[in-house]
């Protein structure tokens, strides 16, 4: 034992609630219990492959992705080039729990998203993604371009459980962008999760005022496999290749990855030009792994220009996160982070085997606090907060 829109989307067990309007909700609780018992292969009749192909832009905030889930519960308030309103009163307690049982096997075989458009471009906060994922539980709150809003604050005792004990697999995903650059905050992967919990607040060309990220207490369980009961959940990213233009944009990324589990609580804050406090109450992350986590890929990009741009493949076991970060801010980084206590307590299994290899092509260099990078990873637990101009 180790310690430390635009989509083709295949989903057997989904909820979300999304808000972003004025008034969606008063201080009120949110309860999601959302379970799989069944594959899920993300192909068309005949055995074809899913495929999206572009020829033009891909927009501030637009989305293209081929994905396959088992199970997922939701929470999300967002706003492209606009203002928005946050709940009147925050959210009171989150309660999620996602689960994708032994007999959820997910499968996303040999998809492809495609652009015929050379010279295009990533909007700030654009995704392309091919992805299958076994459980995940999210709360999340963006902005983009959307001048100074209020983040919802989010009260007490909130919990994520997410198990998963299907065998996931994501095989031969291409995304091919030749020539397109990403912009501030976009991103381009393909990816194979098996649990995940995560609870993020992002702005990219904006700022997350007054009372900035706050939120109480937060308890992330997160599974994949069962050591009790000897179920290996088994975890496969296998030959993705990433092709894209230059990154240019800051906070951009592509991303080849691999994970068993993953628990996560997040604060991003691109280009703001003004940022509110960072107010958290007490984090407790729990993460196992039991099952082999294989990841291998290729990219293939331009220049990494962007201020903490980034190129990545990575396999990863079990991990925990607590970030902050700021890139190109004009305000004071993160406001003032003030956080009552992180446990973390990760657990990638014996027999768990990660396995990791790829290949970063690069046709230029790496501008400020940018990074490529290849790893693997058994478990980790991380508390950061960076800050880059």
């Amino acid at each position: 034992m180790t310690s430390m829109k635009h989509s083709l989307l295949t989903g057997a067990a989904l909820a979300a609630v999304i808000a972003g309007s004025t008034g969606a909700f008063a201080q009120t609780p949110v309860n999601q219990t959302i379970q799989n018992d069944a594959a899920v292969t993300n192909s068309v009749s005949g055995g074809a492959v899913s495929s999206v192909t572009l020829s033009g832009n891909i927009g501030d905030g637009a989305s293209v992705s081929v994905g396959a889930t088992g199970a997922a519960a939701a929470v999300s308030v967002s706003s492209v080039n606009s203002d928005f309103n946050a709940p009147v009163n925050g959210f009171g307690v989150i309660t999620q729990s996602s689960t994708n049982t032994v007999n959820g096997a997910v499968t996303n075989t040999g998809a492809s998203i495609t652009g015929t458009g050379a010279g295009g471009t990533l909007g700030a906060g654009a995704s392309a993604s091919v992805s299958a994922t076994g459980a995940v539980a999210s709360f999340s709150v963006s902005t983009i371009n959307g001048g100074a809003v209020t983040s919802p604050s989010v009260g007490g005792a909130n919990t994520q459980t997410v198990s998963n004990q299907g065998a996931v697999l994501n095989d031969g995903a291409t995304v091919g962008l030749t020539g397109y650059s990403v912009g501030d905050g976009a991103s381009v992967s393909a990816s194979a999760t098996g649990a995940a919990a995560s609870v993020g607040f992002s702005s990219i060309g904006s700022g997350l005022t007054a009372p900035g990220t706050t939120i109480g207490d937060l308890t992330q369980q997160v599974t994949n496999g069962d050591a009790a009961t000897v179920i290996s959940s088994n975890i496969s990213n296998i030959g993705a290749t990433m092709t894209v233009g230059d990154l240019t944009g800051n906070g951009s990324s592509v991303n080849v990855g691999g994970t068993g589990a993953l628990a996560s609580l997040s604060v991003s804050h691109i280009n703001a030009t003004t940022e509110g406090s960072f107010i958290v109450g007490a984090v407790s992350q729990t993460v196992n792994n039991t099952g082999t986590v294989g990841n291998s890929g290729t990219i293939n990009a331009g220049d990494l220009t962007g201020i903490g741009s980034s190129a990545s493949i990575s396999g990863t076991g079990a991990a925990a996160s607590v970030s902050g970060s700021s890139i190109s801010t004009t305000a004071a980084p993160l406001g003032t982070p003030t956080i009552t206590s992180i446990t973390q307590t990760v657990n990638n299994n014996t027999g768990s085997a990660i396995t990791n290899t790829g290949t970063i092509n690069l046709a230029g260099g790496l501008g400020t606090g940018a990074s490529a990078s290849i790893s693997a990873t058994g478990a980790g637990g991380f508390a950061s907060f960076r800050a880059v101009k």
